[in-house]
């Protein structure tokens, strides 16, 4: 995708998830929308995913440990077609997979998230893993800039 069609991607992403915050009437607005850049960028243009495949073993992996930003990438998911957007108006409300934090029942969520900082720790031992049935796939953690006085930060930097 050419830089020109990412920020209007990015400039219709934002405006979708200030409708769905402001549908729930709930969310983390800020974390959403300072988000969606690097969300759009990653999933328009970087990563090797397939919606039509979301478990493929040669998948990019993407764990976003600040899950309270969820909004940008329930949205992009459902602009994918990893589910059907209609379903994105659900988020949040009762019985919805769709909640206030990465949710791993839903297709193209490699983990749950809510604790900040666990992403990390747990994304390092999933990649170990991978590296040790020789496959090559790229895995991207999206972290909180204050999360490394977290104790699994720490363990984390302890092991790796």
């Amino acid at each position: 995708m050419a830089q020109v069609d990412l920020f209007r991607k990015s400039i219709e992403t934002r405006k979708t998830v200030l409708k769905l915050i402001h549908h729930a009437k709930t969310g983390h607005t800020g974390g959403g929308l300072s988000s969606t850049d690097m969300m759009v960028a990653l999933y328009y243009k970087i990563m090797n995913i397939d919606p039509k495949n979301p478990n493929m073993d040669n998948r990019d992996r993407f764990i976003l440990s600040k899950g309270h930003s969820v909004e940008p990438l329930w949205t992009i998911l459902a602009d994918l077609d990893f589910y059907p957007e209609e379903e994105l108006w659900s988020f949040s409300s009762f019985g919805s997979k769709l909640i206030g934090h990465p949710n791993n029942k839903m297709p193209g969520i490699e983990m749950n998230t809510g604790s900040l900082g666990h992403g990390l720790s747990v994304g390092s031992g999933l990649k170990k893993t991978l590296v040790c049935s020789a496959m090559t796939v790229r895995w991207i953690i999206w972290l909180k800039v204050w999360i490394p006085v977290k104790v699994s930060m720490w363990f984390w930097l302890l092991v790796v």
